[in-house]
């Protein structure tokens, strides 16, 4: 339908796209209608005329059509049959076992469906309708329809040729397919952010085995570096949170596109933000494995990680916080005998150090500050360092 304006009024244009043979005029009627008051004064009662611009020529769809599938055709089916009528047909044959039928939409505006109509091989419009295979067993049913399914082909008649069974002007018939089916399965593995992968769980995993394989992975690896001053062989330990026990709730999981299962894991007793996740779904089939924290833990309320201690140039090797520092800082070249004691709260962990005479050097007079560098990796440690 096109609108245009036409004297004082409108003209729309009314164009049938699809091949429904020649259509009935169209009537109007304006006994509603109200003529418009302007300026004080009302303009005549508007009128209604319809003229017919081209008559139609087409011939509506109409003829007979056959479905196959798996090699079995079903009997002929009325290019104007109910949904019931072609569900029924689909029924009956030994390689189907229950479809869903249902009335879809006109295929107008379906790329092949347009193809077809501007290549004149066929008409835009028609009738449509949505057949799903049923993957569950219902009463009477022998097969399920499990995976992906061959497409359904239509036969114009028994023969296979194109002998037009259907008619109509430019009377076709497509098949094309909606959503394809799917059999999830295979293995997956899970791991932290760092460390190796779980051995390989199977799809639709036991919410035991999910644990089971995350209690058992390994920690984070021990990271090589170099110390200052002479070169030597270390290693950077990267300290986890402590999450003790882990939970795991598996239930089914669908939407309008997929369906599988949700695993929920809970670190009910993990002292900060629990490890991140990883997934790795290379060997399931129409599958797929999505991880997102939806909540996220609370910062650890015990600091961890590692820092080192300088002074007057000379620096101590990594230092686990909360371990002894006294021996650390003695073995330093600039600092003498030191009385390290160590007080800890629910919010801080402190060092009180005191420099004495007793060692070599002396560490007389007005000493300069220690520093410290914390390596950031605890959730929520601090250094600093005060006189």
């Amino acid at each position: 339908v096109s609108k245009s304006f036409y004297s004082s009024g409108h003209q729309f244009l009314v164009t049938f796209v699809a091949d429904p043979g020649d259509v009935p005029s169209l009537i109007c009627d304006v006994s509603e209608s109200t003529g418009l008051v302007r300026d004080n004064r009302t303009l005549p009662t508007p009128y209604c005329q319809v003229d017919e611009f081209t008559k139609a020529t087409s011939v509506a769809s109409g003829g007979k059509f056959r479905l196959l599938f798996a090699g079995k055709l079903t009997e002929p089916l009325l290019a104007t049959s109910t949904s019931l009528q072609v569900q029924q047909a689909l029924e009956k044959l030994p390689s189907i076992g229950r479809v869903n039928v249902s009335d879809a939409p006109l295929i107008v505006g379906h790329p092949l469906s347009e193809k077809r109509a501007q290549a004149g091989t066929s008409g835009p419009g028609g009738k449509a309708w949505r057949i799903e295979f049923n993957d569950h067993k219902y009463k009477g049913s022998t097969i399920l329809h499990v995976g992906d399914q061959p497409l359904l082909r239509v036969s114009y008649n028994e023969t296979y040729s194109y002998k037009e069974s259907l008619t109509g002007t430019r009377s076709d018939a497509i098949v094309y397919e909606v959503q394809r089916g799917s059999q999830p399965g295979g293995t997956f593995k899970v791991r932290r952010h760092f460390g190796s992968w779980s051995p390989s769980l199977e799809y639709g995993a036991s919410e035991e085995d999910l644990r089971y394989a995350l209690e058992a992975l390994d920690g984070r690896p021990k990271i090589p570096h170099i110390e200052s001053g002479p070169t030597t062989d270390g290693y950077l330990v990267y300290t986890e949170p402590i999450c003790g026990d882990i939970a795991v709730s598996r239930s089914a999981y669908s939407d309008s596109i997929s369906e599988g299962y949700r695993y929920v894991i809970t670190f009910p007793e993990c002292d900060g933000d629990a490890p991140r996740l990883y997934g790795d779904s290379s060997n399931l089939h129409d599958a797929t494995v999505r991880i997102r924290e939806t909540r996220k833990g609370a910062p650890s309320s015990k600091a961890a990680g590692q820092f080192t201690m300088a002074f007057m140039g000379a620096t101590t090797p990594w230092l686990q916080i909360g371990s002894p520092i006294e021996e650390a800082l003695e073995s330093l070249k600039t600092v003498g005998d030191v009385v390290v004691s160590t007080n800890e709260d629910a919010t801080e962990l402190s060092y009180a150090i005191t420099f004495t005479s007793l060692g070599t050097p002396a560490n007389l007079g007005n000493l300069p500050l220690l520093q410290a560098t914390h390596l950031n990796m605890g959730d929520s440690a601090r250094v600093s360092v005060r006189k």
